[in-house]
């Protein structure tokens, strides 16, 4: 059987005009002679191509930035008339002016005397209308609002002239301040900060001293204005965290959004590269067996070579081999039979899987349990079916 596979082989050659010197044919052959060799894994080669994608993805991501926010320190201060205390003054009449105009003046009980012994007129004759007088004489000689003279009067005489005492008061101004906060003067910035999630990293006082309110008053402070130094970051936070995560390289960034030359959302351009390998070539041991990708050796073949008839080559070479020649033997193995009753539903064929594999089984010989796990593992081939009828009080009974 064996010379009949090779002559079945040559016949192969000749009948189809295959070509023994085809590279194909030459390394079938070659291989067939020694498999396990040509098997070897170290022995197997294969050729891969890498090739990189490049693709270009977008994303959008908040920011994060610095504003320095200045605000100065307000103080709103008003003017207040204030009097000031009163104080013991004298002023000077001549006596023929006292005389000729207020003659009432001397015409007053003397009771009283200054230090030096000279004579004090005690109003007794109508005092308040007395004392009237003499403050508007005071007032028109001086010009200021009666408010500036008291209630207290006394006329000293010395030979010719008549001094009068009199209680003045002086009347001035002072600041008084009333309220002081702090102007933040870039409030656009100011609002980012309450719109943005912002925490204070630094600040810094200056601009200590005098101001001068109303051209006069000084008003002190240690420092007028301050800097404050927020940091802040902008939604979204992590935008593109999954094109970093990838390694993309960022390509372009655009703002898409921006509040005083402060950018608070970006467009961010990012190229991710994808890479892909490719199999170009397999072999074993230097011979070809399959090649993909275009970038191959390519052989001469002769057009009216079919690759059928290289399976049917191929084919008839390994029946060869299946075949032995002492003894002649195909599919070797043991042989084992079971029988199959449909009207008693015993099925001693049973694979242990469908039809009767719980009915009966335990009735089967050991052998037939036995065949059955066999057959369950893919151990056995099936052969043939043999039916045999037998009769039985005139019924025919057929067992397979």
């Amino acid at each position: 059987m064996l010379f009949q596979a090779e002559n079945s082989k040559n016949n192969a050659l000749t009948q189809h005009n295959i070509n023994d010197q085809n590279y194909m044919i030459a390394n079938s052959i070659r291989i067939e002679s020694d498999p396990l060799s040509a098997l070897d894994s170290s022995n197997f080669v294969t050729q891969t191509s890498t090739t990189n994608t490049e693709i270009i993805q977008s994303c959008t991501e908040g920011s994060k930035f610095n504003i320095e926010l200045i605000r100065e320190l307000n103080v709103e201060c008003r003017l207040e008339n204030v009097w000031l205390p009163w104080q013991n003054r004298q002023i000077e009449f001549a006596k023929k002016e006292i005389v000729k105009n207020h003659s009432n003046w001397l015409k007053s009980r003397s009771d009283v005397y200054d230090e030096s012994g000279a004579q004090i007129y005690c109003l007794v004759d109508d005092p308040e209308a007395i004392e009237r007088q003499m403050k508007w004489a005071i007032v028109n000689r001086l010009g200021v609002p009666t408010q500036h003279i008291g209630r207290n009067f006394l006329l000293h005489e010395k030979n010719e002239i008549c001094i009068l005492e009199y209680d003045y008061r002086d009347k001035t101004q002072e600041l008084r301040e009333v309220a002081e906060y702090w102007k933040v003067l870039n409030p656009e910035l100011e609002q980012l900060t309450e719109s943005n999630e912002c925490y204070e990293v630094n600040r810094i006082n200056y601009d200590g001293g005098d101001r001068v309110f109303f051209d006069k008053f000084k008003v002190n402070r240690p420092y007028w204005k301050q800097k404050i130094v927020f940091s802040c970051t902008s939604d979204p936070k992590d935008g593109c965290k999954h094109l970093k995560i990838q390694n993309c390289e960022l390509k372009n960034s655009t703002c898409q959004k921006s509040v005083a030359n402060i950018c608070l959302l970006w467009q961010h351009d990012y190229s991710c590269s994808t890479e892909k390998q490719t199999m170009l070539h397999s072999s074993l041991r230097n011979n070809s067996i399959f090649c993909l990708g275009g970038n191959c050796n390519t052989p001469t073949i002769i057009q009216n070579r079919d690759i059928a008839k290289v399976a049917h080559l191929a084919m008839l070479n390994q029946m060869s081999k299946d075949i032995k020649t002492n003894p002649v033997s195909v599919f070797s193995g043991k042989h084992r039979k079971c029988k199959k009753d449909v009207f008693s539903f015993l099925n001693c064929c049973s694979s242990m899987t469908g039809w009767g594999r719980d009915i009966g089984l335990s009735q089967c010989k050991s052998k037939e349990q036995e065949l059955a796990l066999y057959r369950k593992k893919g151990y056995c081939y099936y052969i043939d079916t043999v039916i045999r009828i037998k009769k039985r009080n005139n019924n025919f009974i057929k067992k397979m």
